[in-house]
């Protein structure tokens, strides 16, 4: 057949990468850039090749190189499609998918890719970091600034894909890594200092510290306002944020009004259908959902489910997470059989979209699991349980809070049963705080922190200090990108690229290092909906 090249949605690239000394060099390189011409896209390079690489090597085996990207990763992350590659021979690529079909399946090598994709924009980013660690030397040296903006914009990009792959805790750690590097030379007025604060206060949130993360979010908006302005997108997305802080905080009235007025501002200014103006929309639901108001919160959460179908697809990662808040609402007015077909849906398209160790497929497994014991349906509720409970510890460990969380839901279901030797056998087998079994993802954002320095000591009152610090770098994001894409692409065509890319994106790595991170937060906005299933919804 010989080694013809299929893509995912444009032409072939190859690119090199920094590794470290003596790290042996992946088979099979992926590749991913913008392009002022097209949509931001995945490149892929030898869809046979990679196919047998993980088929031999697994995940290990693959490479994700993300030259001048920086923003929009998750989005880029959720839509990899397998099925939509393109080759110059269309035989070839009907014969090669036929193929991948028949092994593993489209949907499992696209697990597969992404599962890469997470592992190689964190080694990227634990590589930044040690090019801005001062050396042992001379341990008091400030580092280059320009050094400093890499690494923020290196651990940015793995944030956004450990999120995107339900990584939470190492997405934390990575953000407050880029916040840090941001602080330190931006200022916290600057707007890319902002957006990682705002992250950092859903990340705050998520872990149930809503005090702090109020906190933080009206220290954001308040800065945005005076930044960027009232009727700026990212400000409205600050209210949104807000609101969802107030309403679990118990200030109902509030946050209504909050995410009302944002809502209307959103729609005004970007429309009805723009993913900012869904997620002000599913806020607003929540906030009504949690107040008792169900039939309206119902009517606007069927609403963004129809809008997001629309936009974009009825299996995008974005669809799915308005149809889980949809079920929850239902769940809470009682309608349980109507949610239970929702939730025995959704989690049929989880496995397949974002794969079945995804913490949201677990945790709508959880959610059915609860739905199924409302209904009295205790036997089928144990099976969801059991099998919920053997990913989680898997995946996130035995310790981690949604792990718990299901192992309890199981023991309820147990007594209900009448199974007390089995429940007692369940709740004597949970770990102690002081357990010293191994947890792999525990320990990986333990030595993700250790990378990043978080927990120093006044690093709060230093980050509060900030304001007058550091100069502005606006325009450097649009001037590092202006003129290396359009050159880098004249002239290229699907069949002719392999020798002209290399020597355009090795000269492009270390400008879309430095400023390329434009993330406004459009069209990937890391809203309250992300972690919404797990700690606004039961």
């Amino acid at each position: 057949m010989g080694c013809h090249c299929l893509c995912v949605g444009a032409s072939l690239k190859s690119g090199k990468t920094f590794r470290p000394k003596g790290q042996q060099a992946p088979h099979v390189v992926l590749t991913q850039r913008a392009n002022k011409k097209m949509p931001i896209m995945l490149l892929l390079r030898c869809l046979f090749e990679i196919w047998h690489t993980v088929k031999a090597k697994g995940p290990a085996g693959l490479e994700v190189l993300s030259y001048k990207f920086a923003s929009d990763l998750e989005n880029l992350f959720d839509g990899l499609d397998v099925r939509k590659a393109k080759a110059s021979i269309e035989q070839d690529r009907l014969k090669i998918l036929a193929e991948i079909a028949a092994d593993i399946g489209h949907a499992q090598l696209a697990l597969f890719i992404k599962e890469a994709f997470v592992s190689s924009t964190e080694i990227e980013a634990r590589q930044a970091l040690d090019a801005a660690t001062p050396p042992t030397t001379n341990p008091d040296a400030d580092p280059d600034p320009d050094v400093s903006l890499a690494a923020a914009t290196a651990c940015n990009k793995a944030a956004m894909v450990a999120e995107a792959a339900g990584c939470w805790d190492k997405a934390h750690a990575f953000n407050s890594a880029c916040f840090k590097l941001r602080c330190k030379v931006l200022g916290l007025d600057h707007p890319d200092t902002l957006t990682s604060m705002k992250y950092e206060a859903s990340y705050v949130s998520s872990e149930g510290n809503d005090v702090e993360a109020e906190r933080m979010e009206r220290q954001v908006l308040e800065l945005r306002q005076k930044v960027l302005g009232m009727d700026h997108p990212d400000t409205l997305t600050s209210m949104g944020d807000l609101s969802v802080t107030l309403n679990l905080r118990g200030k109902h009235k509030e946050a209504e009004a909050m995410a009302r007025q944002a809502l209307q501002l959103q729609g005004k200014v970007l429309g009805i259908e723009h993913p900012k103006t869904l997620d002000r929309l599913s806020c607003l639901a929540q906030i009504l959902d949690r107040q008792g108001k169900h039939g309206e919160a119902e009517s606007l959460q069927r609403q963004k489910v129809q809008l997001e179908e629309a936009v974009s697809g009825s299996e995008h990662p974005r669809t799915l997470m308005s149809k889980g808040l949809l079920a929850i609402t239902l769940d809470n007015q009682g309608r349980l059989e109507e949610a239970e077909g929702m939730w025995q849906q959704l989690l049929e398209l989880r496995c397949k979209v974002q794969g079945p160790k995804h913490r949201l497929t677990l945790n709508g497994m959880d959610h059915l699991g609860m739905n199924l014991q409302r209904q009295g349906k205790y036997d089928k509720a144990e099976s969801v349980y059991r099998k919920a409970l053997a990913l989680l510890r898997d995946s996130l460990g035995s310790r981690h809070e949604d792990t718990l969380d299901c192992a309890g839901n199981l023991a309820d279901c147990l007594e209900c049963l009448g199974k007390e030797k089995e429940r007692e056998e369940l709740l004597q087998s949970l770990p102690t705080p002081s357990s010293s079994e191994d947890e792999s993802e525990e320990e990986d954002s333990e030595e993700v922190r250790k990378w990043v320095g978080k927990g120093e000591e006044g690093e709060s009152e230093e980050v509060d200090g900030m304001e007058e610090e550091g100069e502005s770098r606006e325009g450097s994001d649009e001037d590092s990108e202006e003129g290396s894409d359009e050159d880098s692409e004249e002239g290229s065509d699907e069949d002719s690229e392999e020798g002209s890319d290399e020597d355009s994106e090795e000269g492009s790595d270390e400008d879309s290092a430095e400023g390329s991170d434009k993330d406004s937060e459009e069209g990937s906005d890391k809203d309250s909906e992300e972690g919404s299933e797990d700690d606004k919804g039961g």
